[in-house]
């Protein structure tokens, strides 16, 4: 039976660590090793996580962001297989046991993704993610990706062989760094996707995904990307790629009030825009033009912020 490391990485989550960590001890599949990798948390997360004893292996690091917390677990892992669990999701009990009968079946795949539950702070699911929607199906998914490059790490199950070779996570990344790595196993190896549900993913609360510079990492990592290997990528597929992820930045600076910066994107989307996504350039424009309204009202204190 093939043992998988669940790598948690965690930054002053004393208040929702135990649970996530609950949710590792209590997967139906039986052969893994549970490594927490506290990045510099000043909350007493320590104290907390002391409580479970030797069912976990605990190291402490100085602050360096997540990607360094999950490399270095990684390097202390002892697996063949590693699953990531960030520490304010909880999985659900079934979800590891089948994404390994996924990989037992499936030879040839190096990776198994799942989909996800939405909750918000108070514990309530909101909803559910759709991965087939962008994944349409199983197997090489490089071009799919480079044109959908999300990646939520609670959903992966991939080979440890395989995160070696790529270089493990990004550690110069304080966002997109799970954005990075998916397009860099894409290139290697056949992903698969459970259709269900298999862990509850929380997005009630601030942090790093809500973060301006995430759109800036989003733009950095895939203009990286092609610049390093555009030259055996089909042209029109670059294209796509770019003005979906100028398009996002753009309404995400919009929607942070950050005019220049979506101004600055939105006409780099609509330089990139292909015929069939012109419809898609009014409604980022009506965004941009709603938010500099808003922030005008703001200037003449005639908005609640």
């Amino acid at each position: 039976m093939k043992k998988v490391s669940i790598i948690i990485p965690t930054y002053n989550r004393a208040h929702c660590i135990s649970s996530t960590i609950n949710s590792a001890l209590n997967q139906t599949y039986p052969n893994i090793e549970i490594i927490v990798v506290d990045d510099g948390s000043q909350d007493g997360t320590a104290e907390v996580v002391s409580d479970f004893g030797s069912k976990i292996s605990y190291f402490y690091k100085q602050n360096g962001g997540v990607s360094s917390a999950r490399n270095l677990g990684i390097t202390k892992s002892s697996g063949e297989l590693i699953a990531f669990l960030d520490s304010d999701d909880i999985w659900l009990p079934e979800k590891l046991e089948k994404q390994v009968a996924y990989l037992n079946c499936n030879h040839d795949f190096g990776m198994v993704l799942c989909d996800c539950f939405y909750v918000d702070s108070k514990g309530t699911r909101t909803g559910s993610s759709n991965r087939r929607s962008v994944l349409p199906h199983d197997g090489y998914l490089f071009r799919e990706i480079l044109l959908n490059p999300s990646l939520l790490p609670s959903s992966v199950l991939v080979k440890k062989t395989l995160l070696i070779q790529v270089g493990l996570f990004d550690e110069n990344l304080r966002t997109a760094e799970d954005l990075d790595l998916h397009i860099k196993l894409s290139q290697l190896t056949k992903i698969g996707l459970l259709e269900e549900p298999l862990l509850d993913f929380m997005r009630g609360h601030d942090g790093l995904s809500i973060l301006s510079s995430t759109y800036d990492d989003h733009v950095y990592v895939i203009k990286r990307f092609f610049n390093l290997y555009g030259s055996g990528i089909d042209k029109a597929v670059q294209q796509e790629s770019l003005f979906k992820t100028y398009q996002e930045a753009a309404k995400g600076k919009f929607y942070k009030l950050e005019l220049l910066a979506g101004f600055r994107y939105g006409i780099k989307a609509t330089l990139k825009t292909a015929v069939h996504n012109m419809n898609k350039l009014p409604v980022m424009w009506t965004i941009g033009l709603k938010s500099f309204l808003k922030l005008v009202l703001l200037k003449l204190k005639l908005w609640k912020a």
